[in-house]
């Protein structure tokens, strides 16, 4: 493989560096996962929608080409609608020296629950392991239609044309902090969060305060885009990241979930699904408009929750149980 060709750019080769985490500290192995079943062309996905005007559309997408076990390219855009999604990827994949896609980690849901609000067991659980960013697990009819729609789009368009193709589910902002100990968007993001939460506890609430700060977190969150861009660089084994690639939150998101869809298969991630299926083994309570999906997540890192099944069922029944008395209430 000579890496991904592309008249874009922004494509970088890089060497490769062993290991990744925080401070340069190695917390995995990735010579793991270096036989030749897991080399080939890898796609992220973050579907949005047009986003603000002049910005070019707010659905980032990525791909990495992987071969003896590291990444040997990566590439990303933001594109405005699924249809230049779906051409960007067609001609990666065309273009990426006879390597074949092997699969796709998506920021959607690759799957849908059916009882209150949307619950999905997976959910349940990361707000409950993850209790610093649980803000950031958002009820699945509470999500805004361009992430669902967009996502299941492109999903069904690629397994159509490419049937072995894998599919992931991916959580940017809570696979970050779980294999990095930080959260989402860097410390001044964090500090806005922090005085807009006192902000609420006054009384009477100072409303207008509270404005300002929420309109200053948009930009926060890229001024954190830099420190996030080094992580990722150390994750995928890339000496550095430089130009503007991944330019914007959406191509970083893009730009993690291809890596995590090459990692969940080499080094063999939990598959959130399969505790689903505990639960409910006919898995009634669930709808899967694309089969074949998982979701998988990392066993090891900084702060990585290994799935406890009775903390599973814990975090489902406290959800569910609300779920119940909202229902009598109604």
């Amino acid at each position: 493989m000579t890496g991904l060709q592309s008249t874009d750019s922004r494509i970088v080769l890089w060497p490769f560096v062993r290991g990744w985490g925080c401070g340069g500290r190695s917390s995995q192995n990735l010579s793991a996962g270096m036989t030749s079943e897991f080399n080939g062309l890898y796609l992220g996905y973050d579907p949005g929608g047009i986003g603000q005007r002049g910005s070019g559309g707010a659905n980032g997408v990525a791909a990495i080409e992987v071969d003896g076990g590291r990444v040997i390219s990566q590439l990303c855009c933001t594109k405005s609608a699924v249809s230049d999604v779906l051409t960007w990827c067609g001609d990666r994949i065309r273009g990426s020296s006879g390597s074949p896609v092997r699969g796709i980690g998506v920021d959607t849901l690759v799957y849908w629950g059916i009882e209150w609000k949307g619950l999905r067991g997976a959910d349940c659980w990361l707000r409950h392991a993850y209790d610093e960013v649980k803000t950031s697990v958002v009820e699945s009819n509470a999500l805004y239609g361009a992430m669902s729609l967009n996502g299941m789009m492109v999903l069904q368009s690629l397994r159509q044309d490419h049937p072995r193709l894998s599919v992931t589910e991916t959580h940017p902002k809570v696979l970050y902090y779980a294999l990095c100990g930080r959260r989402y968007g860097g410390t001044r993001l964090n500090c806005l969060r922090n005085e807009i939460r006192q902000l609420r506890k006054e009384k009477p609430m100072p409303t207008k305060k509270i404005k300002t700060r929420k309109q200053l977190i948009s930009s926060a969150e890229e001024d954190g885009l830099d420190e996030m861009k080094k992580w990722l660089a150390n994750v995928m084994g890339l000496s550095s990241v430089t130009g503007d690639s991944p330019k914007n939150l959406h191509e970083w998101d893009a730009l993690i979930s291809a890596w995590a869809a090459w990692r969940a298969r080499a080094a063999n991630w939990e598959d959130l699904i399969a505790h689903e299926e505990r639960i409910k083994p006919d898995r009634g309570h669930l709808r899967f408009p694309v089969e074949r999906v998982e979701y998988r997540w990392p066993t090891t890192g900084e702060r990585v929750k290994r799935v406890d099944p009775s903390e599973w069922d814990v975090a489902w029944e406290e959800q569910t149980s609300r779920a119940r008395q909202k229902r009598r209430q109604t």
